[in-house]
């Protein structure tokens, strides 16, 4: 009787190849990861902009007569209509920028008189 040849199995050939194509689809996978944690850490740069903004801005009116730096206050009014009803408001705009490594975030807020 004659052995039959068993032709299971992969070739060294066939090895390579797979590893090669797989280090490129790996590769091509890496600007995207890089992109993702650079939006990732400006996000976080963004929050604590805007927290310090905040936080400047509650300061302010913790302390009314403080000079807070990076805090503007300028006068304002303007008029809320609901339907045919209006209403006149006038206050002080308060304004807060706050800036982290070239990410800038400013916060304002009214209060009325």
């Amino acid at each position: 009787m004659k052995k039959k040849k068993s032709e299971k199995g992969v070739t060294l050939i066939e090895i390579i190849v797979s590893i090669a194509l797989l280090g490129l689809m790996c590769v091509s996978f890496i600007p995207l990861f890089y992109a993702g944690s650079n939006l990732i850490y400006l996000s976080g740069q963004r929050s604590n902009t805007q927290y310090d903004a905040a936080q400047a801005i509650e300061n302010k009116l913790s302390n009314p007569t403080a000079t807070v730096p990076g805090v503007n206050e300028t006068a304002a009014s303007f008029t809320i209509k609901f339907g045919n009803v209006s209403i006149p408001l006038s206050g002080k705009i308060i304004t807060s920028t706050s800036s982290v490594n070239k990410v800038v975030s400013t916060v304002k807020a009214f209060i009325p008189d």
